[in-house]
C-alpha cells in the first residue's frame, strides 16, 4: 500500500466518522475517533499493510499493534455500529 493510498484511506475514515485527519492522528480518545482508528487499522491490514505498519500510522510513538488488533477484532464481533462504520469506509474506499 502506497502512502497516497494510506492517506486516502485515512481521509475516508475521517469523512465516515465526521472528524479531521489531524484529530484522527492525534491523542484524543473520544469514541468516534477511536472507532475511526480501529476501522483504519482493519482496512489497512485488508489492503496489505502489516499489523505494526498500520498501528505505526496511528500512533508513531508506541508499539500498540497488539492492542489495535485485539480491540478491532472484538469490536467487529460485538459492535454493530463499528461493523457498519467499517462497511461504509470499505465501500467508499473501493469506489
Amino acid at each position: 500500500m502506497r502512502n497516497d493510498e494510506i492517506f486516502r484511506l485515512l481521509d475516508v475514515c475521517c469523512r465516515a466518522s465526521g472528524c479531521s485527519r489531524k484529530a484522527l492522528l492525534g491523542g484524543c480518545r473520544r469514541r468516534p475517533l477511536m472507532a475511526a482508528r480501529y476501522a483504519f487499522f482493519v482496512l489497512a491490514m485488508e489492503h496489505g499493510l502489516r499489523q505494526y505498519e498500520a498501528a505505526w500510522w496511528l500512533n508513531r510513538s508506541k508499539n500498540v499493534s497488539f492492542h489495535y488488533r485485539k480491540t478491532a477484532a472484538a469490536l467487529l464481533e460485538s459492535d454493530a455500529g463499528f461493523r457498519s462504520l467499517v462497511a461504509k469506509v470499505r465501500e467508499r474506499y473501493e469506489n
